[in-house]
């Protein structure tokens, strides 16, 4: 070991608790390895945080102090000036056992495909009301986690690479008590987690935890937030096949959310939202039956609680209807039994006991004379009914007719109407229920829209499908302006901005994160290929890695470049990545060249893409498909073309950089995963 390249950092934020970091430090240094750095962060601190740190003359003890934001921005902190291999993380209250960090370090040496393990912990009372307990001992399971988080902070270790590139903890106070639970989500989007189930750690339970009553921190708003954010997440990423990616149990939690935060129309408006998306998902391939149920039943308490009584009956009453539900029949009853105990409303409570302890009624289906499932809209002549049945007719009007589209695209037209309908759905249901009139004239121009695009596709011969395939691309791009777009003033008046372009899910915070895609680390929705919504002079930094390939080279690259040159001050810097022509020409010119093209492109079993799946039949193939990628990619670049379409901007100074190397360490925002085959250019204005 050397005091510049530990293996592990372990990582403790601190607020005003010197009467419990030092034996937190304490059992951090009792460890039976040594190749660790301890990272105190003081998040502004007023008492003698500081001085008990420098009580330990320990070289692997380091400090940091910081102004007071959170235990997020301290947590974040620590993860920026940690120097190991692996982060682990304590809080000030908690302890490690002995084995703790070689249980998990062993853990990750012998399984590199892991990004995350996480232990067990012990919880203490402090005050000795409760005999200690090992809560939260659950292997990972993805599904399960997107309802509630059943990892502790203190339990994980992961690898620094795996944050590297990627955002850290949220620092929205807003959010506070459960940005660990969206980090954890975040994370395990793009590395595996494992469960090590073993009892590593003490956590310790006193009236200063984050969940007590009395700690300040709002969970019921937080709790939406985190919600409303996975949820815009997994549809922009999945779309129908959404249901594919959470458990059966996930639409109660979503909605029950909303009703615990008093949005009633919100709550009613995504029910019928999951609704009609698992109505399309079902169509296509139901992997997950047992959804349906919640759905229903979600529908039903959002109806009631929207006032919706007579809906609420039908939807709750159908439950039992469902051929899935007497699979699952008394697993199904416990759930609604456990749910009645929490409620106060004695009239749900009456209709949730007539249909689930009182036996299934048949009369309550022969009154209104319809099985209310999720193939048939439910129900009375109320808000539901008429709002489903107007867009009924409405599909019926604009002759939608998918049956002449080419198969392979029939589904992806289907969800882009399906949106616009929902669209239109949301803004009938408001209308009608709230008396708003602004849904009128947005009503009619969908309405307007959608004649014209399926008049283009009424006949779908007059384009090949690889054409197809762009245009059902942009109309893709177009749905998330619509959906997501940001105000073109948004950044009005603001100076010295940092730039990420094309981030996706890598998002990093103190950025602003631009892309055309919606997604959890993305605050500004936008199509860069127009002018940039920011003031000239008003960006002191861009990053861009591997967007400016999906440019045209003749149409659209030099107007990029010039609306970053517009934005950037004097003396701004861009860093671009892109993917370089000159590695893969040299690969493919190579003796051993499927060696060197597997040095550059992860491949699989020799010759299949790591990234993409294709398998490759030839050198060229491989090439054809990084410059090509579905048509996505429009441009190839080596450093020579770049060079000169950065000059032709008007750009000075380009140099050619390399991986995590830069003039400016600020922008060393670059993915370890694509190093390998990267061209690395920064350029001054």
């Amino acid at each position: 070991m050397t005091l510049h390249s530990p293996k592990i950092s372990v990582v403790i934020p601190t607020y005003n608790r010197e009467n419990l970091l030092g034996e937190c430090i304490e059992a951090v240094l009792s460890q039976t390895t040594d190749d660790f750095e301890v990272i105190t962060v003081s998040d502004g601190s007023t008492d003698n945080t500081e001085d008990v740190v420098k009580k330990f003359d320990d070289p692997r003890v380091l400090f940091f102090e910081k102004e007071n934001g959170g235990q997020a921005s301290a947590r974040n902190l620590g993860i920026i000036k940690a120097k190991g291999e692996y982060i682990s993380l304590c809080d000030d209250d908690d302890r490690f056992y002995a084995d703790h960090l070689i249980t998990l370090s062993n853990f990750l040496d012998s399984h590199p495909n892991v990004g995350l393990a996480y232990s067990d912990s012990q919880w203490i009372s402090k005050d000795g009301s409760k005999k200690p307990e090992v809560r939260y001992s659950q292997d990972f399971d993805k599904k399960v986690l997107e309802n509630y988080n059943y990892i502790t902070p203190l339990n994980v270790m992961f690898r620094k690479s795996c944050v590297q590139n990627a955002r850290l903890f949220n620092e929205d106070l807003d959010v506070r008590g459960l940005e660990d639970w969206e980090f954890f989500l975040f994370l395990s989007d793009q590395y595996p987690f494992w469960h090590v189930s073993k009892v590593t750690s003490e956590y310790s339970v006193h009236d200063g935890n984050s969940f007590q009553p009395n700690s300040g921190y709002d969970y019921t708003r937080a709790f939406l937030l985190v919600r409303e954010l996975r949820f815009q997440y997994l549809l922009s990423e999945h779309g129908v096949f959404l249901f594919d990616h959470v458990n059966h149990m996930y639409p109660f939690y979503l909605i029950q959310c909303y009703l615990d935060n008093g949005k009633m129309e919100h709550a009613l408006e995504v029910a019928i939202n999951l609704y009609r998306l698992f109505g399309v998902y079902s169509k296509k391939n139901n992997k997950v039956p047992f959804t349906e149920l919640f759905i229903l039943f979600a529908l039903g308490i959002s109806s009631f609680a929207a006032g919706c009584e007579e809906d609420a009956k039908v939807f709750i009453h159908s439950i039992s209807k469902s051929p899935s539900f007497k699979v699952i029949e008394s697993e199904f009853i416990g759930f609604v039994r456990r749910y009645i105990s929490t409620l106060v409303n004695r009239n749900l409570k009456a209709l949730l006991r007539s249909a689930f302890e009182n036996g299934r009624r048949a009369s309550v289906y022969s009154c209104h004379g319809t099985d209310p499932c999720l193939s048939h809209p439910a129900g009375h002549t109320t808000l539901i009914k008429t709002a489903l049945n107007k867009e009924e007719q409405r599909s019926e009007s604009l002759e939608i007719k998918l049956h002449q589209l080419p198969h392979e695209f029939q589904s992806e037209v289907e969800d882009f109407i399906n949106y616009l309908l929902e669209t239109r759905l949301r803004r009938t249901c408001k209308k009608e229920r709230l008396g708003r009139s602004k849904g009128i004239a947005y009503d009619r121009s969908v309405a307007i829209e959608l004649k014209h695009l399926i008049n283009t596709f009424k006949s779908p011969t007059i384009f090949p499908n690889h054409l197809l395939k762009q245009i059902l691309g942009e109309l893709t791009m177009a749905v998330n302006i619509l959906r997501h777009g940001s105000n073109a003033n948004k950044f009005a008046g603001e100076k010295n901005l940092k730039v990420n372009i094309g981030c996706r899910e890598t998002g990093m915070p103190g950025w602003i994160n631009v892309d055309i895609c919606k997604c959890h680390s993305v605050n500004c929705v936008w199509d860069c290929r127009k002018k940039l919504p920011f003031e000239n002079d008003s960006v002191s930094l861009i990053f861009t890695e591997h967007f400016l390939e999906h440019l045209d080279y003749y149409e659209e690259v030099i107007n990029f470049l010039s609306e970053c040159k517009r934005v950037l001050v004097d003396g701004g810097i861009i860093r671009i990545i892109v993917p370089d022509l000159e590695k893969y020409i040299r690969a493919y010119s190579h003796e051993k060249s499927w060696d060197e093209l597997s040095r550059i492109r992860p491949l699989i079993d020799g010759r299949i893409d790591h990234w993409c799946g294709r398998n490759y039949n030839t050198k060229l193939e491989l090439i054809s498909e990084v410059y090509h990628q579905g048509y996505e990619h429009k441009s190839a670049y080596d450093f020579d073309t770049l060079h000169f379409v950065l000059d032709a901007a008007g750009f000075r100074s380009v140099i050619r950089q390399d991986f995590m190397k830069s003039v400016k360490p600020e922008l060393l925002l670059d993915r370890e995963d694509r190093a390998s085959e990267s061209l690395y250019v920064e350029a001054v204005k």
